[in-house]
């Protein structure tokens, strides 16, 4: 629906309503001239004013299009739908009903609720949206979401799906019972945001959010419920339910742009979030209204600015009336906070939250809630006051016609004088138009990659979200830089957006590449035109480190190791010329950072600690005084960088101490920013340095603890983002650790189980992306440890399958003359373990090829100074094995 024929239906309306039901036909006949699709839309919305029914308004979404409720409810309980019968029903609606269930295959007792299509209604437009809502449900996992429990088809063809049964009451009706205050109101309303931010993360909007979708369990944990209106974003191309869908919505809580049937975006459910707040503590909805009638709620909606909530009981006249206004809303009076209570914050928050305009609202769910945290903590909040301005605007939206008229004859009056000013000043203003529409454009990308992609970027299942955002700020700013290819500052500013777009968990490596190579010529471009250029250099040196990420997973340690080189001497010179600036110190603290993480890769254990121990002081610095950003995790990172080179080194009882201070200090970060999966992957790395530092000090029980622990984050992220491979990898990872040290402690009944997980998924992320060898590398690892376990257990052929493998990839990739200590040193262990199995095998002559070979690597990386100290054994046992069976051929 465009705006014109929302505003033909709206004067239609205002007329019809007054107007006896028996004259109603013959008007709208009248009025809408033969057309019919106006003249249904008009009928759709007079059948919610039905003022003999005061529940009218109280149906679910789907009841207010599709006319009765579900009445052949008690012909199905104790019917037997899959695996679930009826015993009960939870909700019904035109479209079908809810139906409380149990489970009757014998696997375990559950109560479930169970959504079925009433007979009859199963037309192709609701079987499309019944299964759209399964999809989505199917796509949504989160603790305060109703999760979707199974689904299919009944005998009769009828699609079904089983949800988690939530027993619990609304939102509104839990914070009255339990007499919560304003503090344990506003805690529990941001439960409901992070449900919806995360449908959000997922590109979902609910569109119906209202108290009875919003459920409290007994214990006070938020479930949000009925996404049978929800909306996947996509383009409007894509969306053939346009047309249906338009008024299926609760007119109280929606927003003016889902009343005017207009395009719907996140600031819909911020819009509903923030009646639904209203509601919650001033105990009524932000319009007066007769809560009956659809074309006043209409009304109020598009065109009446709510009442603040603190001013909604400020006399004793409207304290009278809201008893009457409100028994539609409950039979029990409402319970409300005291308006001084909401006056100030919290008044300009839900304001925000329900301004007509999309733009002018939150631009996120997120934004919102962090909005009341900082109001309960006492910090000043984004909210911004009605201003001049913002009233001007609205003054001349509602009398548009006489301030037209008034401007007109301004305009007469001095329109000589006009004439020639406008003459010489044209060409200058077209000028600064054109300007301003690039500024407007840029700014416009830059937020959409500084602002709200960073928003969502540590948010569970937020990738693809991300992938969007960042892909639309690249096309604007491409046309951009088209139109201005000496535009220095634009190129800088697309070379950045670039560097975030390469940045997503899910591009193929030959893909980041590519995207990072034109960013660095970018920035190279800006470079050549202003050597000077601190900001320029600075881009290239993070571009850089992007640069050396990738060539670490293809496996390339040589370009690594240059282009961390490159990056470092950048860094330290800006800082030189420029000390005191805070993104130059967060540059000078990255890339030494990386070239520490480079050198644990070489075995360089004294260069790893010596470039940690320079950095620690500025992340210490930078966390102090300006926590923003990723500051937070500097000292952290920092301490388990010094705690592995101590740990390769043999100081095993100092790195326990590195890392039991840096995990302190991780958790403590964590406990303040709860969905943040950065953090939560660094505390499984820190978990598992921590564990091997434990186990090689002595401590196997409290290592194995620590193993465990890394595993089931590692889990429970990669559930969370089934669209990162880099989270699949991280799991492979803790199996194979996990599954080495339980077989050190010779705790072996599941360690060939673990092996052949992680060697799974390594093989399934190796076919998704054929560059990334680094992951080809960990395959080879894990069949190394498989391979060894299987012969070790009886079966040599499939363990020296295994064993010949790996050993036949490390040859492939020139393992035995890389600088890459971790290659080599693994490249020696498959050796060893295979010519173990060799001899088992009874060809001794082989076997001892082998050992030899394995000693030679040892050696090498003794000579070089890389030797892992836990390694030093190696060197004297392999020498016993050569001698001993040396003499028997």
């Amino acid at each position: 629906m465009n705006a014109e024929t929302w505003q033909k239906i709206k004067i239609i309306l205002e007329e019809v309503l007054e107007m006896p039901q028996t004259s109603r036909a013959r008007f709208l006949e009248k009025s809408c001239a033969g057309d019919e699709d106006l003249q249904r839309e008009i009928e759709l919305l007079l059948k919610f004013d039905d003022t003999k029914n005061s529940d009218a308004l109280e149906q679910n979404a789907f009841s207010a299009i599709t006319g009765n409720a579900f009445d052949e409810t008690k012909e199905i309980f104790g019917e037997r739908i899959g695996n679930y019968k009826i015993i009960g029903e939870l909700g019904a609606g035109g479209m079908g009903a809810v139906f409380l269930a149990e489970r009757t295959d014998g696997a375990f007792e559950q109560k479930v609720a169970l959504k079925l299509i009433k007979r009859g209604m199963d037309s192709e437009a609701i079987l499309r949206r019944f299964v759209n809502e399964r999809q989505i449900l199917a796509s949504l996992e989160h603790p305060n979401i109703a999760h979707l429990v199974d689904g299919g088809t009944t005998e009769n063809g009828l699609p079904y799906f089983v949800l988690e049964y939530v027993e619990g009451e609304t939102i509104i009706d839990y914070a009255d019972r339990e007499n919560l205050n304003l503090e344990e109101r506003l805690t529990l309303f941001r439960q409901v945001c992070v449900a919806v931010s995360f449908a959000h993360s997922n590109l979902v909007i609910h569109r119906d959010l209202k108290p009875s979708n919003i459920l409290v369990t007994k214990d006070g944990k938020v479930k949000l419920l009925d996404f049978g209106i929800a909306k996947v974003l996509k383009s409007d191309a894509d969306d053939s339910t346009t047309a249906t869908q338009m008024h299926v919505f609760t007119p109280e809580y929606a927003s003016p742009e889902q009343v005017r049937g207009e395009k719907l975006t996140t600031a819909t459910d911020v819009y509903s979030l923030g009646v639904n707040l209203y509601e919650l503590l001033t105990g009524s909805r932000p319009y007066e209204t007769d809560s009956k009638n659809i074309g006043e709620i209409i009304k109020a909606v598009c065109e009446t600015e709510p009442v603040r909530p603190s001013a909604w009981r400020d006399t004793e006249t409207r304290r009278r009336g809201d008893t009457e206004k409100n028994r539609s809303l409950t039979a029990s009076p409402r319970r409300f906070i005291p308006a001084s209570q909401l006056k100030g914050d919290l008044d300009n928050i839900i304001l925000k939250a329900l301004r007509k305009e999309p733009e002018r609202r939150y631009s996120s769910v997120e934004q919102f809630s962090e909005d009341i945290r900082r109001h309960l903590e006492g910090l000043p909040v984004t909210a911004s006051k009605d201003t001049w301005n913002y009233r001007a605007s609205k003054f001349i939206q509602r009398n548009r016609i006489s301030v037209a008229a008034a401007a007109l004859i301004f305009l007469s009056l001095i329109g000589g004088l006009a004439t020639t000013l406008w003459q010489n000043r044209i060409a200058r203003q077209e000028r600064e138009r054109a300007e301003r529409r690039s500024e407007n454009l840029r700014k416009i990308s830059n937020s959409m990659v500084s602002e709200i992609e960073r928003a969502i970027r540590d948010l569970p299942g937020s990738m693809p979200a991300r992938k969007l955002l960042l892909d639309r700020a690249v096309e604007q700013l491409d046309a951009l830089a088209a139109e201005s290819d000496r535009d220095n500052k634009l190129k800088l500013e697309l070379a950045w957006t670039y560097q975030n777009l390469s940045s997503l968990p899910d591009r193929k490596l030959s893909d980041r590449n590519t995207i990072l190579e034109k960013a660095a010529k970018l920035a190279e471009e800006v470079i050549q035109a202003e050597p000077k250029n601190l900001a320029a250099r600075d881009r290239l040196a993070m571009i850089y480190l992007d640069m050396i990420f990738n060539s670490r997973l293809r496996g390339d340690v040589d370009f690594t190791l240059d282009y961390n080189r490159r990056s470092v001497r950048i860094v330290d010179e800006i800082l030189r010329e420029s000390p005191d600036t805070i993104e130059y110190q967060d540059s000078f603290w990255t890339a030494n950072y990386h070239y520490a993480l480079t050198t644990q890769q070489l075995g360089r254990a004294d260069e790893t600690i010596e470039t940690a121990q320079k950095i620690l002081p500025v992340a210490e610095k930078m966390y102090q005084t300006n926590a923003d950003g990723y500051d937070y995790m500097k000292p952290h990172l920092t301490r388990t960088a010094i705690g592995f080179g101590l740990s390769y080194k043999g100081d095993y009882q100092a790195a326990v101490k590195e890392f039991e201070t840096a995990l302190n200090e991780c958790l403590a970060e964590a406990a303040k920013r709860s969905e943040n999966n950065i953090l939560k992957r660094n505390e499984a790395n820190i978990r598992l340095q921590l564990g091997s530092a434990l186990e090689l000090s002595g401590n196997a029980e409290a290592a194995l603890n620590e193993g465990k622990l890394a595993l089931a984050i590692r889990e429970k992220m990669a559930t969370q983002n089934p669209l990162d491979l880099d989270f699949k990898i991280a799991v492979a990872d803790a199996e194979l650790f996990y599954g080495q040290m339980l077989g050190r402690q010779n705790q072996i009944a599941t360690v060939e189980e673990r092996f052949r997980k992680a060697l799974d998924i390594y093989q399934k992320v190796a076919e998704t992306d054929v560059d990334r060898l680094q992951v080809k590398i960990l395959m080879a690892r894990a069949q190394t440890a498989l391979g060894n376990v299987v012969a070790q257990k009886g079966n040599l052929t499939e363990g020296l399958n295994y064993l010949r493998d790996a050993a036949k990839f490390y040859e492939s990739i020139g393992a035995a003359i890389t600088i890459d200590a971790g290659l080599k040193r693994h490249y020696a262990e498959t050796l060893a373990f295979l010519a173990s199995a060799t001899m088992k095998d009874k060809n001794s002559a082989e076997a001892v090829k082998l050992y030899r070979r394995s000693l030679d690597l040892w050696q090498d990386l003794k000579q070089q100074g890389t030797l892992k100290n836990s390694d030093s054994s190696q060197i004297e046992e392999i020498q016993a094995e050569i001698a001993e069976n040396g003499k028997a051929l």
